[in-house]
């Protein structure tokens, strides 16, 4: 019977981390779908449409408008994607990164709400895209702040059951497969 248990254990365990890190990858693919509609656009824009405004006519237009908001809208998918890509990169080496998360976050919700000029306030201001991204940083951040409390637990050697738990909640623990 405790066989059959520490199979469960190491079960969970896998698949949070395999879920943690398809969460990583959405995060970057969330790069491709709708994010805000600019004042004036019938449709809305993804990440990587307000980085190519960059090269765009709009962008004098925009400039117009006012600079530090294109300069949100512009940098910050540009921080979003950078930063994912790092998040990617240390979750597939089973390590966390706490600030680029934060980064993503504070990016993404930059967009929405730093640029009121720009971003239309009719209809949905929050398109998917930009929500999966909210989303999915909050997630990460509070995952990656339970792996801290985990290492924290475990180098005090306090709490033994809580450790375990989450350690398995985390994914961050061991999942070997037992050999029998």
């Amino acid at each position: 019977m405790e066989a059959f248990s520490q199979d469960r254990r190491e079960l969970a365990t896998f698949l949070v981390r395999l879920a943690a890190f398809a969460a990583t990858l959405l995060l970057t693919a969330a790069f491709f779908l709708p994010w805000v509609r600019l004042d004036g656009a019938t449709e809305a824009h993804s990440g990587a449409e307000l980085l190519a405004i960059i090269v765009s006519p709009t962008l004098t237009y925009l400039f117009a408008v006012s600079p530090v908001q294109a300069g949100v809208l512009i940098g910050c998918p540009a921080a979003v994607i950078v930063f994912a890509i790092n998040v990617v990169t240390k979750y597939a080496q089973r390590k966390t990164a706490p600030l680029a998360t934060a980064a993503i976050l504070a990016s993404s919700l930059s967009v929405v709400y730093a640029a009121p000029d720009l971003v239309a306030v009719n209809g949905s201001r929050i398109h998917f895209g930009i929500l999966l991204v909210v989303v999915l940083s909050a997630a990460l951040l509070i995952h990656q702040a339970l792996i801290k409390l985990r290492m924290r637990l475990l180098r005090s050697r306090k709490l033994p059951a809580v450790h375990r738990a989450i350690s398995i909640a985390t994914g961050s623990g061991s999942y070997r497969w037992s050999e029998r």
